[in-house]
This record gives structure tokens, C-alpha cells and sequence, in this order.
């Protein structure tokens, strides 16, 4: 292996910032007939941002490893179907995917674990930070008028802080730290008018997150206090709005979260058709 020696502070660190807008809007006008429109965005969050001393001996002042990552998704979708004579149909669909990864990791290996020595802090964190913003319209206008705006988001983060076959020796603190933190703030709306207007609107959140704090084989020693954490802070907002007017008028709003299940595109449709046998058993009409 490597050996490091410094008279003051050695760092590792890894520092990664992803941030993403998109606007969509798809249109169908018709004078005589139907007038349909559909949008469908997909926004995703592929990363890997990792902090590692591998097969290395440090003897240091402090000692830190920090693998740090934030993505940010900003997203807006509109879907307008309009028809003088005839039905105006408007969908949108938006769906945002968080697949990021970040790790740190002190490690060596089983035959020669790795001499950490420290005069004073050992700090070693793996945080992630994620905000997914959707923003999803639709609206269809007729004599008979249909809009559906659907979001799906999903977040299948990976936070991991590993700590094997290593020996840390510190004279101040041993500071573990896994941190996932991330907030979804979902606005859908849908409006619709004509002779019948239908308005719909569904949000699904899948959460699959991982956060996993790990310390195999390893000896901490510290002269003051040894702090191992992980956890994970979620901060999901949804506000959806529908406005159905005409002679006959549903409107209609569906919030499904599920936690510990992954959506992949397949899985994503299957969660759409979910909510529409749910508003299907209201006796309204499903929207593809």
C-alpha cells in the first residue's frame, strides 16, 4: 500500500452538483373534430461521486474523506387539447428518476488493514441532497373536453459509508456520517370544459432510497468520542388541482406513494394504470 504523512489536515474529497430544467408543451387544436395532444418528459439524475483511501497508512493532524452530491430537477410539462366542434383532449405526463450513488470509504484489505493515526478529528461522510421539482398542466377544451396530468417521480438513491479492515487511532474525535436527504415538491393541474368535462390528475412517488453506514473488521480508538450515523430525511410535498366545467363535470386527483419499490419505465405505466382503476371504481374514464 501507500503511506501519508502530513503535519496538518489530509483531506479526500469528492464534490459533485447536477441541476436540470426542462419545459415541454405539446398542442392539439382542431376546428371540426378532435383536437388531442399529449406530452410525455423524462428527467434522471445518473451519478456516482465517491471518496475513497484505499490500501493507504495516514498519520495526520485531522483527517477527513467526504464524498458529497446535489442534484436539483427542475421540470415543467403542458398538455392542451382544444376543438371548436368535436372533443378536445389534453394529457401530460412527467416523470423525474434520482439513480445517484455516493459513497466514502476508508478501507484495507484482510491481510494488511489499513494504520489510520490522527492528532486530531477522523471524519468520514457520505451526503447526498436532492430536490425534484415537476410542475405538470394539462387542459382540453370541446364538446366534450379531457385532461390528465400525471407525475411520477422516483427516487432510488444510494448513500453508503464504509469502513473495513482498518485500524483508526484518533486523539480527538471518529465521526461516521450517511446521509440521504431529499424533498419532492409536485404541482399538477388540469382543467377542462365543454358539453362533458373531465379533469384528472395523478402524482406517484416511488422511494427505493438506501442509506447504509458500515464498519467490518475494523478497531476505532478515539480519546474522546466515537459518532457512527446514518439516516435519512424526506420532505415530500404534493398539491394538485382539477377543474371540470361543462354540462357533465368530474374532476378527479389521485396521490399514490409507495416506499422500499423501485419504477423503471414498465413499472411507471403499471403505477398509471393503478390509478386509473381506482378512478374507474368512481365510475369516471381512464386516461392513457
Amino acid at each position: 500500500g501507500s503511506d501519508i504523512n502530513a503535519d496538518e489536515t489530509v483531506e479526500i474529497d469528492a464534490d459533485s452538483k447536477q441541476g436540470v430544467s426542462s419545459f415541454t408543451v405539446t398542442a392539439g387544436i382542431a376546428g371540426v373534430g378532435a383536437g388531442v395532444a399529449g406530452s410525455v418528459s423524462v428527467t434522471e439524475l445518473e451519478n456516482k461521486t465517491e471518496a475513497k483511501l484505499l490500501n493507504t497508512d495516514v498519520d495526520a493532524s485531522k483527517i477527513n474523506v467526504t464524498a458529497q452530491h446535489t442534484g436539483i430537477i427542475n421540470a415543467g410539462n403542458v398538455g392542451i387539447g382544444a376543438a371548436g366542434v368535436g372533443a378536445g383532449v389534453g394529457l401530460s405526463v412527467g416523470v423525474l428518476k434520482d439513480n445517484s450513488e455516493t459513497a466514502a470509504e476508508i478501507s484495507g484489505s484482510d491481510d494488511d488493514k489499513a494504520q489510520i493515526t490522527a492528532g486530531g478529528n477522523v471524519d468520514v461522510s457520505a451526503v447526498n441532497s436532492s430536490v425534484v421539482k415537476p410542475v405538470i398542466t394539462a387542459g382540453g377544451a370541446g364538446a366534450a373536453g379531457v385532461a390528465g396530468a400525471t407525475s411520477v417521480n422516483n427516487i432510488n438513491s444510494k448513500v453508503t459509508n464504509s469502513i473495513k479492515n482498518a485500524e483508526i487511532k484518533s486523539s480527538g474525535n471518529i465521526n461516521g456520517t450517511a446521509q440521504n436527504k431529499f424533498t419532492v415538491d409536485a404541482e399538477m393541474g388540469s382543467l377542462s370544459g365543454g358539453g362533458v368535462g373531465v379533469g384528472v390528475g395523478v402524482t406517484v412517488n416511488t422511494i427505493d432510497s438506501t442509506v447504509k453506514l458500515d464498519v467490518k473488521n475494523s478497531t476505532l480508538n478515539a480519546a474522546s468520542d466515537v459518532t457512527l450515523t446514518a439516516d435519512e430525511v424526506r420532505d415530500i410535498s404534493q398539491l394538485a388541482t382539477g377543474v371540470a366545467a361543462g354540462g357533465a363535470a368530474v374532476g378527479v386527483n389521485i396521490a399514490v406513494t409507495t416506499v422500499g419499490q423501485a419504477v423503471d419505465d414498465k413499472a411507471a405505466v403499471n403505477k398509471i394504470d393503478e390509478a386509473n382503476s381506482i378512478y374507474n371504481n368512481n365510475e369516471g374514464n381512464s386516461i392513457n
